[in-house]
């Protein structure tokens, strides 16, 4: 995958979480041409605080986890601005919560293997 000057932006962006948000770090990440998958662990202020149930949960404030996704999609908008480069992310985000070392493996095995399916991706030209 040869990345474009915004995706080595955005690549920085992602080496360099733990720089900017010291309450997380991301463990596997891959940038495409037209998307980013990563895998992140926000740390918690009070690790005494009990666990959340699985009950659906819609935050009526800014997670840790929107700042940190916020602050990268943030800082890769104003690069595209300040070098002419046209670009826009799309408005949300999709999210999953990882529960367990099944899951953890199976989902940074697929980050890994994205580059691989590229070919196949409905934008590859």
């Amino acid at each position: 995958m040869v990345l474009s000057k915004i995706g080595e932006f955005t690549l920085q962006q992602l080496q360099n979480v733990s720089t900017h948000y010291p309450y997380a770090e991301i463990f596997e990440y891959v940038v495409m041409p037209n998307h980013i998958h990563f895998m992140i662990e926000i740390f918690p202020e009070d690790s005494t605080q009990e666990p959340r149930t699985h009950e659906p949960y819609v935050p009526t404030e800014r997670t840790a986890l929107s700042v940190v996704i916020g602050g990268i999609k943030r800082a890769v908008t104003l690069f595209g601005r300040r070098n002419n480069i046209p670009f826009c992310w799309q408005p949300r985000y999709h999210d999953h919560i990882i529960r367990g070392i099944n899951d953890f493996n199976k989902i940074g095995e697929y980050i890994r293997n994205n580059i691989g399916e590229w070919e196949q991706d409905c934008f590859y030209h």
